[in-house]
Protein backbone atom coordinates (compact mmCIF):
# COMPACT_ATOMS: atom_id res chain seq x y z
CA UNK A 1 0.00 0.00 0.00
CA UNK A 2 1.48 3.38 -0.94
CA UNK A 3 2.37 5.96 1.72
CA UNK A 4 0.01 8.52 0.22
CA UNK A 5 -2.86 6.06 0.38
CA UNK A 6 -2.02 5.23 4.00
CA UNK A 7 -2.11 8.95 4.84
CA UNK A 8 -5.55 9.25 3.32
CA UNK A 9 -6.74 6.22 5.27
CA UNK A 10 -5.29 7.63 8.48
CA UNK A 11 -7.04 10.96 7.91
CA UNK A 12 -10.35 9.15 8.15
CA UNK A 13 -13.22 8.44 5.86
CA UNK A 14 -16.71 9.84 6.30
CA UNK A 15 -18.89 7.30 8.10
CA UNK A 16 -21.32 7.06 5.21
CA UNK A 17 -18.63 6.12 2.62
CA UNK A 18 -17.45 2.62 1.89
CA UNK A 19 -13.71 1.98 1.62
CA UNK A 20 -12.80 0.88 -1.90
CA UNK A 21 -9.27 -0.54 -1.99
CA UNK A 22 -9.37 -0.77 -5.76
CA UNK A 23 -9.93 2.95 -6.22
CA UNK A 24 -7.01 4.74 -7.87
CA UNK A 25 -5.71 8.12 -6.73
CA UNK A 26 -4.23 10.80 -8.92
CA UNK A 27 -0.92 12.11 -7.58
CA UNK A 28 0.54 13.10 -10.94
CA UNK A 29 1.09 16.71 -9.87
CA UNK A 30 2.70 15.86 -6.53
CA UNK A 31 6.22 17.33 -6.46
CA UNK A 32 7.71 14.11 -5.06
CA UNK A 33 5.92 11.80 -7.47
CA UNK A 34 8.64 9.81 -9.24
CA UNK A 35 6.56 9.85 -12.42
CA UNK A 36 6.21 13.66 -12.42
CA UNK A 37 8.03 14.86 -15.59
CA UNK A 38 10.44 17.27 -13.90
CA UNK A 39 11.41 14.64 -11.34
CA UNK A 40 12.13 12.08 -14.04
CA UNK A 41 14.07 14.61 -16.11
CA UNK A 42 16.30 15.44 -13.13
CA UNK A 43 16.55 11.89 -11.78
CA UNK A 44 20.02 10.57 -11.09
CA UNK A 45 21.08 7.00 -10.49
CA UNK A 46 22.67 5.96 -7.23
CA UNK A 47 26.17 7.23 -6.57
CA UNK A 48 28.31 7.25 -3.42
CA UNK A 49 27.88 11.02 -3.10
CA UNK A 50 24.64 12.65 -2.01
CA UNK A 51 23.70 16.30 -2.34
CA UNK A 52 21.99 17.88 0.69
CA UNK A 53 19.94 21.08 0.68
CA UNK A 54 17.57 22.77 3.13
CA UNK A 55 20.33 22.95 5.73
CA UNK A 56 20.32 25.52 8.53
CA UNK A 57 22.90 28.31 8.58
CA UNK A 58 26.07 27.38 10.40
CA UNK A 59 25.75 23.61 9.97
CA UNK A 60 29.12 21.88 10.35
CA UNK A 61 30.78 18.83 8.83
CA UNK A 62 30.69 17.19 12.27
CA UNK A 63 26.90 17.59 12.46
CA UNK A 64 26.52 16.01 9.01
CA UNK A 65 28.77 13.12 10.00
CA UNK A 66 26.69 12.54 13.13
CA UNK A 67 23.46 12.69 11.13
CA UNK A 68 24.50 10.33 8.31
CA UNK A 69 27.02 7.97 9.95
CA UNK A 70 24.39 5.41 11.09
CA UNK A 71 23.98 4.53 7.41
CA UNK A 72 27.61 3.80 6.55
CA UNK A 73 31.19 4.96 6.47
CA UNK A 74 31.48 8.59 5.45
CA UNK A 75 34.51 9.18 3.25
CA UNK A 76 34.16 12.97 2.97
CA UNK A 77 31.86 15.92 3.51
CA UNK A 78 31.75 19.46 2.16
CA UNK A 79 29.49 22.30 3.28
CA UNK A 80 29.25 25.18 0.81
CA UNK A 81 26.96 28.06 -0.12
CA UNK A 82 24.67 27.94 -3.14
CA UNK A 83 24.51 30.77 -5.65
CA UNK A 84 21.73 32.24 -3.50
CA UNK A 85 23.92 32.00 -0.40
CA UNK A 86 22.01 29.10 1.17
CA UNK A 87 23.98 26.30 2.85
CA UNK A 88 24.31 23.08 0.87
CA UNK A 89 26.45 19.99 1.36
CA UNK A 90 27.87 16.96 -0.36
CA UNK A 91 28.36 13.79 1.66
CA UNK A 92 30.40 10.96 0.16
CA UNK A 93 29.93 7.44 1.49
CA UNK A 94 32.29 4.51 1.01
CA UNK A 95 29.76 2.76 -1.26
CA UNK A 96 26.72 3.70 -3.31
CA UNK A 97 24.68 1.16 -1.30
CA UNK A 98 25.38 3.13 1.89
CA UNK A 99 24.46 6.37 0.13
CA UNK A 100 21.23 4.79 -1.13
CA UNK A 101 20.32 3.72 2.40
CA UNK A 102 21.00 7.24 3.68
CA UNK A 103 18.80 8.81 1.00
CA UNK A 104 16.00 6.34 1.73
CA UNK A 105 16.19 6.83 5.49
CA UNK A 106 17.07 10.51 5.84
CA UNK A 107 14.96 12.18 3.12
CA UNK A 108 12.97 14.96 4.86
CA UNK A 109 14.78 14.38 8.16
CA UNK A 110 15.57 17.30 10.45
CA UNK A 111 19.01 18.80 11.11
CA UNK A 112 19.08 21.56 13.75
CA UNK A 113 15.41 22.36 13.19
CA UNK A 114 15.56 22.43 9.37
CA UNK A 115 14.03 19.78 7.11
CA UNK A 116 16.60 18.58 4.61
CA UNK A 117 16.25 17.19 1.09
CA UNK A 118 18.60 14.69 -0.50
CA UNK A 119 19.55 13.60 -4.01
CA UNK A 120 22.36 11.63 -5.57
CA UNK A 121 25.14 13.88 -6.82
CA UNK A 122 26.16 13.63 -10.46
CA UNK A 123 29.90 14.11 -10.15
CA UNK A 124 30.49 16.36 -7.15
CA UNK A 125 33.15 15.01 -4.84
CA UNK A 126 33.78 16.66 -1.48
CA UNK A 127 37.32 17.90 -0.98
CA UNK A 128 37.65 17.06 2.71
CA UNK A 129 38.50 13.59 3.96
CA UNK A 130 36.80 11.81 6.81
CA UNK A 131 40.04 11.89 8.85
CA UNK A 132 39.97 15.70 8.92
CA UNK A 133 36.24 15.61 9.66
CA UNK A 134 36.73 13.09 12.46
CA UNK A 135 39.26 15.44 14.04
CA UNK A 136 36.70 18.27 13.85
CA UNK A 137 34.05 16.00 15.36
CA UNK A 138 36.38 15.23 18.28
CA UNK A 139 36.71 11.50 17.49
Amino acid sequence: MSDAFQVELASGLPQDKELNLNQSWDYTDAHDNIFFPSFVRNCRGPSPTIYVWGLPSGVTDAELITHFSPHGEIAATEVFASEEGKPRARVRFATKEQATEAVACKQYSVVNGSTIRLAFAINGKPKKTSSSNAAEAGD
